[in-house]
């Protein structure tokens, strides 16, 4: 395919990336980036695009598999970053509700086993990884992990007794 009936196209296949997202429900920033990567891997296959029977169809298997990537992203908060969520502009009652949940979770953290809590700041707050957090503290990365799960188990459950 030329530069020409590529540029002619473009709008087509935006129109399409743009629905797809929009029936995924994925917010319109995420949609531009998604039909910028469709775009730009068209982009680069186009001396190969006219050996597909239909342009259309890739292009679309193309969207589906970047939304699931989109949805397999897990949403985390860095526990540093999280007094971001509440800003000047939320109401002094959400600032103070969301002040006392925060300190509510450093007091549930810090009833953990020591160990547990050791792990979970490590993974959660420094970020580290699981072989690091096992070589500072000279347990295996399989402790490492149940360790972790028991602690985020516990939590869960703190949480849901106080009913959030």
């Amino acid at each position: 395919m030329k530069e020409k009936e590529f540029v002619e196209q473009v709008g087509r296949w935006r129109k399409i990336v743009k629905s797809l997202c929009q029936r995924h429900a994925i917010d319109e920033m995420t949609t531009d980036d998604i039909s910028q990567d469709v775009l730009l891997k068209l982009w680069n296959m186009r001396d190969e695009i006219d050996t597909y029977h239909s342009v259309e169809a890739l292009v679309k298997v193309m969207c589906r598999r970047m939304i699931i990537d989109v949805y397999r992203v897990p949403i985390t908060v860095d526990v540093d970053d999280a007094g971001d969520l509440v800003t000047e502009q939320s109401s002094p009652s959400q600032q103070m509700e969301y002040y006392e949940f925060e300190q509510w979770v450093k007091e549930k953290m810090k009833a953990l086993p020591s160990t547990q809590y050791s792990v979970l700041y490590l993974r959660q707050v420094e970020g580290r990884e699981n072989k690091e957090i096992a070589n500072l503290l000279g347990i295996t990365s399989d402790s490492v992990s149940t360790l972790l799960a028991r602690a985020r188990k516990q939590l869960l459950q703190d949480i849901k007794k106080k009913g959030i």
